[in-house]
C-alpha cells in the first residue's frame, strides 16, 4: 500500500502517516483476520462531520483491496441523499426543514438496504450511488461505483451511523436556535427520530464491525465542517450550494441533536473507538473486536 500516494490524494499532511501506521493499518489487518472465506463483511464507521471518517473508510477499502485481495467498497450514507425535488416534496408533506439534506428521513434508505442485501446475497453486478454536494444532487449513474464481482467487504460511513433513537423525554426540549425557531412543536425532530428508529436501526444492526471516530465535543464540528467546505470550494469553486462559514454554522444546527446524542451513547455501543483531539489526532484507542 502506497501511503504517500494516499496522503497526496486526500491532501493530508505527512504527519498523518503516523496515524495510518499506528492505527489504520493494524485495524485493516484485523478486519482481514475477522473476514471469513465466502462470507461478506459489513463495516460501519460513525463520526461527526469533518472527523475524517471518509478518509478512514477509503484507506481501509484500499488496503483490503491491495493487501488482502478483497473486493472492498467504501460508501457513505451521504451518497444516498434524496434529490432536491424529493426533499422539497417531503418539506411540503411533512416539515419544511426536511428540504435540507442531512438528518434521517432525507436519505434513500431503501436503496442502501437493497445494497446491503445484495452484498449479503453475493449478487453481482452491483452499483453504489454517489452524491454531488457542490450541486446538492445525486450524481448521474455513470459516476457511481460499479462492481462486476460480488462485494466482499462493504464499508459504510456516516455522521449518524449506529446512532440509537432518542427518548420522548429527550425530544421535548429544543436543543438549539434552529429547533426553537423552526421546530416549535417538535414535529421535525420527532419525524427524524421515528425514521431513525424504524428504518435506520435495522441497517445499523446488520454491521459485523462498528467503528467510531469520537470528536472531543460538538464544538469541534464547526471548525471541521468549515475545513471540509473550504476543500470542496477549492475543488469545484463557489456554486449556489457551497456555503460561507456563517452558512456552515447554521447548517450544523440540523446535525447537533443527534451528534451530541451519538457522542454520549455510541462509545459504549461500538467495538472500535478512536478518540480525537481538536486537531483530529488520535488520543485514545479502544478495540473490543
Amino acid at each position: 500500500m502506497d501511503t504517500a500516494a494516499f496522503l497526496s490524494r486526500h491532501e493530508l499532511p505527512p504527519q498523518y502517516a503516523a496515524q495510518i501506521t499506528h492505527y489504520f493499518t493494524p485495524l485493516a489487518q484485523q478486519i482481514m483476520t475477522v473476514k471469513k472465506p465466502g462470507l461478506p463483511l459489513v463495516v460501519t464507521i460513525n463520526g461527526a462531520q469533518g472527523s475524517g471518517k471518509s478518509t478512514l473508510a477509503d484507506y481501509l477499502a484500499c488496503y483490503l483491496r491491495e493487501e488482502g485481495r478483497l473486493n472492498a467498497c467504501a460508501s457513505s450514507l451521504d451518497d444516498f441523499y434524496y434529490s432536491q425535488a424529493q426533499r422539497n416534496e417531503l418539506a411540503q408533506q411533512v416539515h419544511p426543514l426536511l428540504a435540507t439534506r442531512g438528518v434521517p428521513g432525507t436519505h434513500d434508505i431503501a436503496r442502501l438496504h437493497k445494497l446491503v442485501e445484495g452484498v449479503h446475497e453475493g449478487l453481482a453486478p452491483l452499483s453504489v450511488p454517489r452524491f454531488d454536494k457542490a450541486m446538492d444532487e445525486p450524481c448521474a449513474s455513470a459516476e457511481w461505483q460499479h462492481f462486476s464481482r460480488p462485494i466482499e467487504v462493504l464499508i459504510v460511513e456516516g455522521w449518524c451511523v449506529g446512532t440509537p433513537p432518542q427518548s420522548e423525554e429527550a425530544l421535548r426540549v429544543p436543543i438549539n436556535e434552529l429547533e426553537q425557531q423552526q421546530d416549535v412543536d417538535g414535529r421535525w425532530r420527532r419525524y427524524v427520530n421515528t425514521c431513525l428508529e424504524q428504518h435506520y436501526q435495522p441497517l445499523f444492526a446488520s454491521a459485523d464491525i462498528s467503528i467510531m471516530l469520537k470528536a472531543p465535543s460538538f464544538d469541534a464540528v464547526l471548525a471541521w465542517r468549515w475545513q471540509q467546505e473550504q476543500k470542496l470550494i477549492a475543488r469545484v469553486g463557489h456554486t449556489a450550494h457551497t456555503m460561507s462559514k456563517a452558512q456552515v454554522a447554521d447548517f450544523i444546527g440540523y446535525f447537533e441533536r443527534l451528534t451530541r446524542h451519538a457522542l454520549s451513547q455510541l462509545p459504549h455501543r461500538t467495538q472500535v473507538v478512536l478518540e480525537l483531539d481538536l486537531e483530529r489526532h488520535i488520543t485514545a484507542y479502544h478495540n473490543a473486536l
